[in-house]
């Protein structure tokens, strides 16, 4: 039986990898994209790949990779798996929900533009940190109202 350069470097992926769940997970999809695309990846490359998808969850890899096989034409770069990671989170991130409470006076277009201020600094803050959105909770939201109100009040 003759092995071929790419059943090798197939077989080299995942005995590279530590016995992890995940990156075999990791490894198998990226054989998969192998086969699917007739790519041949020397072991530099297979590594890079193992670092590349290191900070990524398995179901945002999984999504891309899945992704890619079914639509895409040649095996991927890095860059464009990215894309498709950052495309699945957008797509879980929870759609914003601001809903203030009732405030004494009421909140015209100043307020609201400072509230939604307050808002847009928390999520700024998440996506510096790297990490997924978490909504507002209502007594955040409160806090957040009341801040605005007492602003105003003081001016």
């Amino acid at each position: 039986m003759t092995v071929t350069r790419n059943q090798r470097n197939l077989s080299e992926t995942s005995e590279t990898l530590p016995p992890s769940t995940t990156l075999l997970k990791q490894a198998q999809l990226l054989k998969t994209s192998q086969a699917i695309f007739s790519k041949d990846l020397a072991p530099e490359e297979i590594q890079f790949w193992k670092n590349f998808l290191q900070p990524f969850g398995l179901p945002e890899i999984e999504y891309a990779f899945e992704n890619w096989n079914r639509n895409g034409r040649y095996f991927p770069k890095p860059a464009e798996i990215k894309e498709l990671i950052e495309s699945y989170r957008e797509s879980k991130r929870p759609a914003y929900r601001l809903q203030a409470p009732p405030m004494p006076g009421g909140f015209g277009k100043v307020e609201i533009l400072a509230l939604w201020g307050l808002v847009n600094k928390r999520v700024e803050e998440f996506k510096k940190s790297g990490q997924p959105y978490i909504p507002l909770t209502d007594d955040e939201i409160t806090e957040l109202c009341q801040q605005v109100a007492a602003k105003r009040d003081a001016a």
